[in-house]
Formats: C-alpha cells, structure tokens, sequence
C-alpha cells in the first residue's frame, strides 16, 4: 500500500514530534497491522483517498507545521511559550482531524460501515498513525 507523499509526511511527522533524519526505512517501525477481514483492495481505496485529502489540503498540514515549527522555535530559543501559535498550530490540526473524519463518514458510507471504516481505519493508521483513531 503506498504512503502520503514524502513530502506530506515529513510536515506530519514534524508535527506531531516525530524528527525528520531523511531515513524512510524507520518511518513505517509502529504501522499498525491491518485487520485481517478487510480486503487490500478496500484499503488501498481508503489510501488513495487519504493520500487526495492530504494533497487537497496541504496548506492546512503547512499551516499546522509551520505554526508548531514557530512556538518550538520560540521555545527553545529564550524559553518563551508562545500561546498564540500553539493555539495556531492546534486549531489546524483540528481541521485536519475533522476532515479525516468527514471522510471516513462518507468512505464508510459508500463502502459498507464496518469494513469501509475498518478498512479506512488501517489505511489511516498506516499512513498517518498520529490521526488514526485511538485504540478502545
């Protein structure tokens, strides 16, 4: 199953605290295993429409990253904690979040409810475990 775009993922994984040393082969250590019940052509499916979501809006992980980048910066600099773009930076994560959801409503819609949201669920977790559903 192919990955977001590298590019995409690197601004995700900065994010969200994961460092960037330009390996890939370190990026996939914790991909969740998909469910076996679910059919790799349903999950690819799920993937492509994540990987379009994540280009469509790529802006949005720019904004997000570039936000975190900025109060992290701030941070370490002079040890000031800047709320602002902490706030900033949390908000379009927000968005982000509510997209993949949005998404995952209709994916599940036109696919089945329960092995079109499994199946997104694992193409989620693999591409982006950061915004997958928790585990209950």
């Amino acid at each position: 199953m192919r990955a977001l775009p590298e590019k995409i993922k690197r601004k995700v994984g900065r994010l969200f605290g994961r460092k960037s040393d330009g390996a890939e082969g370190d990026s996939h250590a914790s991909v969740p295993q998909a469910a076996p019940d679910v059919s790799p052509e349903l999950r690819e499916r799920a993937a492509k429409d994540i990987r379009e979501y994540a280009e469509d809006n790529e802006t949005l992980f720019n904004r997000a990253s570039r936000f975190e980048e900025k109060a992290e910066r701030l941070q370490t600099s002079d040890g000031t904690t800047s709320e602002s773009a902490k706030r900033r930076a949390e908000r379009a994560r927000s968005e982000i979040k509510s997209g993949l959801s949005e998404l995952r409503a209709s994916f599940s819609e036109a696919h089945g409810e329960e092995e079109g949201g499994l199946a997104f669920d694992a193409a989620l977790g693999a591409s982006c475990p950061q915004f997958a559903a928790p585990e209950e």
